[in-house]
């Protein structure tokens, strides 16, 4: 079985999981991760994560993040996505009810946005994106209906004087910039990938 499809039916069953204990009573907690450490779980009391109305939507319900049996990679499952990310204290990220964010620490030390990459979710008859300046379509969570788009900044987001914060920056933003539905090698998976 190759990767792409040994981490989508990870995905699969996961989520399996996490919706059979959300009957059975889960907790709530809630928080932001700086992006290393050790994998925690955040339920946010958001159901079963099957419905499609925008207002019962919640992306980081049922959150859950570990690491690679190696320590290199930190797998991130959110509603109905997973998105692989380099098991370093570079990166941070930060969510709020329709989207996640990923920065670069380092910038946000500095006073900087830093931000690489957002995820967010649009109804599935939502296409206000396509105005955005700089997007891929990451794909789609049927279980929830909705389209994960990837957005991204179009202006500088570290600190230019800073050789190493640079290098840092354009390693995480090129890693991140092959998000896309049906993409070979994508940091980002749906149960519904290909």
């Amino acid at each position: 079985m190759n990767k792409k499809k040994l981490l989508v039916l990870a995905l699969a069953v996961i989520m399996s999981a996490v919706i059979f204990l959300t009957g059975c009573g889960g907790g709530t907690s809630e928080g932001t991760d700086n992006g290393g450490g050790t994998p925690e779980v955040t339920d946010n009391g958001g159901g079963s994560g099957s419905s499609s109305a925008s207002d019962d939507y919640d992306i980081n319900a049922h959150s859950l993040r570990e690491a690679s049996s190696d320590g290199t990679i930190q797998y991130m499952y959110f509603n109905d996505f997973m998105i692989t990310m380099p098991n370093n204290d570079k990166w941070g990220y930060e969510y709020d009810k329709d989207s996640v964010t990923f920065f670069l620490q380092a910038a946000r030390a500095d006073g900087l946005d830093g931000r690489l990459v957002t995820i967010k979710a649009y109804d599935m008859d939502d296409n206000s994106y396509e105005q955005l300046p700089s997007y891929h379509v990451a794909g789609v969570g049927k279980n929830v209906n909705k389209r994960f788009i990837a957005i991204y900044p179009t202006d500088v987001q570290w600190n230019h004087e800073d050789a190493q914060q640079e290098a840092d920056y354009m390693d995480l933003y090129d890693y991140l910039q092959k998000i896309g539905e049906g993409a070979v090698n994508s940091p980002l998976q749906t149960a519904d990938s290909d």
